[in-house]
């Protein structure tokens, strides 16, 4: 837990540090979304008896906005994320499927410039991993205690405010993200064989590092009468200000 708070904690205190003092105000939102899923692990990507396949996943989750004035703000998200990937293995005339599903807690902690009925973002999540299944031959394989317990990202994304009210705001955006740790826990550096290819003998270890590109959609809530007054006051992509 403590690593959870000292991660979003630095984070913030960056952010805030380059703020002058402004209003600041709150606000709440569910959010999802749907797009790009899956992992790079170098060894498979380069093999010619792979193919990668196309892969899609899914999120779910909530936002707390603490925003700084109409421009500035940091968003705290909690996320579930579901991802695929799947190859498929070619070798003795025969196609074999290798499919890795996985699910995680996603923290994230994002800064968001906005500005004419746009914004951009950008910032760090913190995955815990919930679960990992792989199968091969569609056959599950057990070895769900090769995977770590959390993983490290980076993500960026843009969008707009579509439109609203003085008491919601509908955004919709495009968010990237990319692992920069492992997905594979550090004891699978000394196996012969780690997934995803357990079949196969590669000359060095190379990380599973998870990534996606989702098109995202958020339902946004101000809390107070501050909140609800900079709602009103937004420029949105499809129409003018709310006042």
């Amino acid at each position: 837990m403590n690593s959870k708070i000292t991660f979003i904690a630095i984070f913030l205190i960056f952010c805030f540090s380059q703020q002058g003092i402004s209003q600041i105000w709150l606000d709440i939102a569910a959010r999802g979304g749907y797009g790009f899923s899956g992992f790079y692990n170098k060894n498979v990507w380069d093999d010619t008896e792979h193919n990668n396949g196309f892969n899609t996943g899914y999120s779910f989750g909530g936002k707390l906005g603490i925003n700084i004035g109409e421009h500035n703000g940091i968003m705290l998200e909690t996320n579930i994320m579901n991802g695929v990937q799947e190859f498929t293995y070619k070798a003795n005339n025969a196609k074999t499927p290798n499919l890795t599903e996985w699910q995680t807690l996603d923290l994230n902690a994002l800064y968001r410039f906005n500005n004419t009925g746009s914004y951009l973002e950008l910032g760090p999540s913190m995955s815990l991993v919930r679960s990992v299944k792989q199968s091969f031959a569609g056959l599950p394989l057990d070895n769900s205690n090769l995977y770590t317990e959390r993983y490290f990202s980076a993500m960026a994304g843009f969008g707009g405010f579509i439109t609203g009210n003085e008491f919601f705001t509908l955004i919709m955006g495009l968010r990237l993200g990319y692992c920069l740790t492992d997905l594979l826990g550090p004891d699978t550096k000394n196996l012969t064989n780690p997934p995803p290819a357990h079949y196969q003998t590669y000359d060095s270890y190379s990380p599973i590092q998870p990534f996606f590109a989702q098109f995202t959609v958020e339902i946004s809530f101000g809390i107070g009468a501050v909140a609800r007054a900079n709602c009103g006051r937004r420029t949105y992509l499809f129409g003018s200000r709310y006042r």
